[in-house]
């Protein structure tokens, strides 16, 4: 049984409404749908997989600007123009 959390948790990962709503559905099926939800899941799965390896390659490049603009300042200030 989903409960609200877990479709809160499905919704913040970006599933929309309607497959949210598919999954209830082949939950009310019973266990007669157990592999259409293993494939719903599947699919949902490795569309927040792409996502996530995508802002992780966003997050390497602001983390290396983020110490190009440190280098900077440090060669410019020294340890004075860093903040705490």
């Amino acid at each position: 049984m989903w409960r609200p959390s877990g479709l809160l948790r499905l919704r913040t990962t970006g599933m929309p409404i309607q497959g949210m709503l598919a999954l209830a559905e082949l939950r009310r099926g019973g266990n007669d749908t157990v592999r259409e939800r293993l494939e719903l899941l599947r699919r949902h799965q490795a569309q927040v997989s792409r996502r996530y390896e995508a802002v992780m390659r966003s997050l390497d490049a602001i983390d290396n600007k983020i110490a190009h603009y440190e280098r900077l300042v440090e060669e410019r200030d020294g340890d004075s123009g860093r903040r705490a």
